[in-house]
């Protein structure tokens, strides 16, 4: 008989904890924490933002290093919308859309451009003419994380980082 009541007494108390782990672990992991351990930034060597000015494909390109500092949980960095400024705001963002999954405790390089057309190209090379040159950018981030306790959207603005450019021919 006690057996049969201790046996009822651990199978009801393993039935509350399955039914509440997800609030368990959400008390002992917060999203504020989760948030925080989540780190975007452009990589920090010389090539990590490039304007590339040549006449027949001319685009921007963006390194990115994404940090996953959790040590609880992997996540999938899902999609994000990239916003580029050279003293004017660039018509037109880059799109990532394919999901990128990181291991807790680990960094992801992703690398992702923008293809400039006519008007966006005009409008680099009038920055480059009235300014003589480029060196820093700002960059818009909006971005979506998805993990297996949290799901959330961020937006980052990334002031004054350095650029190159290349393939620029003064008239």
């Amino acid at each position: 008989m006690e057996a049969m009541i201790l046996s009822k007494l651990v199978f009801d108390s393993l039935q509350f904890v399955r039914n509440h782990w997800f609030a368990v672990r959400r008390w002992i992991y917060k999203e504020k924490k989760f948030r925080e351990d989540i780190a975007v930034d452009v990589c920090n060597n010389s090539d990590a933002i490039t304007i590339d000015m040549s006449e027949s494909n001319p685009c921007i390109r963006i390194a990115f290093d994404i940090e996953n500092k959790s040590e609880y949980l992997d996540i999938i960095f899902d999609r994000a919308e990239v916003s580029i400024s050279v003293g004017y705001q660039i018509p037109g963002k880059i799109q990532i859309v394919m999901p990128h999954e990181i291991k807790k405790r680990s960094k992801h390089y992703l690398p992702c451009e923008l293809i400039l057309n006519p008007n966006q190209y005009g409008l680099i090379r009038r920055c480059l003419e009235q300014n003589k040159g480029i060196e820093k950018v700002n960059i818009d981030i909006d971005y979506y994380i998805k993990s297996n306790l949290y799901n959330f959207t961020h937006h980052k603005r990334l002031d004054n980082k350095g650029c190159r450019v290349i393939n620029y021919k003064t008239c």
